[in-house]
């Protein structure tokens, strides 16, 4: 990769997303429905672990090809 695989700065750690946060990001759209879900097309009611998987595949992949640098 061509930048830091993690970046931290007192309390904020930015890095790419890894298989074990699924739950945790799935919850975070799930409590964030009333916000994220009027203006984010890919969120839905049964957003679940396997469609919050596919998205980390996404980001690794535009993440090596370098057309892309999505965080958690």
């Amino acid at each position: 990769m061509g930048f830091p695989v993690k970046l931290s700065t007192g309390n904020l750690v930015l890095r790419p997303f890894e298989d074990g946060d699924a739950p945790q990001f799935v919850e975070a759209a799930r409590e964030s429905a009333k916000t994220v879900g009027v203006w984010m097309p890919w969120w839905s009611d049964d957003y679940s672990i396997e469609q919050a998987l596919q998205w980390f595949k996404t980001c690794r992949a535009g993440i090596e090809a370098k057309s892309a640098y999505d965080l958690g």
